[in-house]
């Protein structure tokens, strides 16, 4: 696997077709398995997190809560330093999120 840093958290939208990024649809076992296309059809489409490397667009990495998932990179080549980076990117985003959500204050 490249350099962790090398990595860009991107957003992938879930769509009946496959998890859309750009312009081209990506697709799992794990998302097969647990019938994600299926649900985006029935209740629509949402977003997650995913990894991109700037060389490979034939390959993004899908998180499923805390565990990657990927066809081509099992779950085992995951290492702890990987993991900690993709839970300090959701903190990330989530705290620009609710900081977009807030009452600004108006004097």
């Amino acid at each position: 696997m490249d350099k962790l840093n090398e990595y860009t958290f991107e957003k992938g939208i879930v769509t009946p077709l496959g998890i859309k990024y750009g312009e081209t649809y990506y697709t799992s076992s794990k998302c097969l398995e647990n019938k994600w296309f299926e649900l985006a059809e029935k209740v629509g489409e949402w977003s997650i997190p995913i990894l991109t490397h700037p060389s490979n667009y034939e390959e993004i990495i899908v998180f499923d809560i805390a565990l990657p998932v990927s066809q081509e990179c099992p779950e085992s080549s995951f290492t702890f330093e990987m993991k900690q980076v993709y839970y300090q990117k959701i903190q990330e985003m989530k705290k620009r999120y609710f900081e977009q959500k807030k009452p600004k204050k108006f004097d």
